[in-house]
């Protein structure tokens, strides 16, 4: 029902952003607004409000949000944007539905942000990244806007505009606003079931740099998915990454590295690998012997593979 309900208000149209004025109790609108807010359990806000309905714009709800200078509760204000919402004669605008957003998640009221965000970001529909973006920050004032942006990231992520989610993130960076952790981490997780390897370590490494913390677990899920492609200097350059994260490779890093070199007739560079394991501290497992010695198998290396088999048994 609410979805319905504010299906009909977006804008369709751009609007020119609205600087509000100063916050005072003498803006004679903000005070018609607030008192029929106020009085909305006894008298419907359509009665009280018929005579300004007509003229009211989306820069005076906007007004209302951020100065709300009768300290009218959350929820009503809630309420009352959603009023708006239903009447014929009103559209929200881009800076209403953001300014809103920032009320919602300042007071704590978290699911209907998320709402609202998924709301706009499914009516303005791929290639709106931008213009909700800069909506989002004209209208943030002191707020914080990490729950935003995560917001939005995640939306689009859902609705598959991945080039969206990743414009998001790279207007954080431009604006050098805080990682958004939790929309880098969704989106990158679905980058990685179906986006191309190199595309998603290309997004990861850009996030990396602006400060998203590195794990060797998405390395080495990067490292298997390059190696399946037969990308193997790729994959070589992720290993080589950890390091230099200052992270350390695991057995399974080696073991990924190991089994792609091999696969790919590269006996020589597995086996450097497996003395860089055990230099590392690292025990060599069943799997890093399997794989070498399946390697020395194609090979027609007998000796070698049975030489590695009793190692492995010792």
């Amino acid at each position: 029902m609410q979805s319905q309900t504010l299906k009909r208000s977006i804008s369709r149209s751009p609007s020119a952003w609205y600087s509000p004025p100063f916050p005072h109790h003498h803006n004679p609108i903000l005070t018609t607004l607030s008192h029929a807010i106020s009085n909305s359990p006894t008298k419907p806000l359509h009665v009280s409000l018929s005579k300004l309905l007509p003229s009211l714009t989306p820069s005076h709800v906007v007004d209302l949000i951020v100065l709300n200078p009768f300290s009218l509760s959350p929820h009503s204000l809630f309420s009352f944007f959603n009023f708006l919402s239903s009447h014929p004669t009103f559209r929200h605008t881009l800076h209403s539905y953001s300014a809103m957003s920032h009320f919602l998640v300042a007071h704590n009221m978290l699911p209907q942000a998320r709402f609202l965000l998924n709301f706009l970001v499914s009516r303005k529909g791929k290639d709106s990244a931008s213009s909700i973006f800069a909506s989002v920050l004209e209208t943030k004032g002191t707020y914080q806007c990490d729950f935003v942006f995560d917001s939005l990231m995640i939306a689009y992520t859902d609705l598959g505009f991945v080039s969206d989610a990743i414009q998001c993130f790279r207007l954080v960076r431009k604006h050098k606003l805080r990682v958004p952790f939790r929309g880098c981490k969704y989106l990158f997780d679905r980058m990685m079931k179906i986006s191309s390897p190199i595309v998603s370590l290309g997004f990861y490494m850009e996030i990396l740099d602006y400060g998203f913390p590195p794990n060797v677990y998405s390395f080495n899920i990067l490292m298997n998915k390059l190696c399946r492609e037969g990308l193997i200097k790729d994959a070589q350059m992720v290993f080589d990454e950890i390091a230099s994260r200052g992270l350390h490779a695991s057995v399974v890093s080696f073991n990924t590295l190991i089994n792609g070199y091999c696969k790919s007739g590269n006996l020589d560079e597995g086996f450097r690998l497996r003395s860089a394991m055990e230099e590392a501290g690292i025990r060599p497992d069943v799997f890093t012997y399997s794989v070498l010695i399946n390697g020395l198998c194609k090979e027609s290396r007998l000796d070698k593979a049975n030489e590695l088999f009793e190692e492995m048994c010792n």
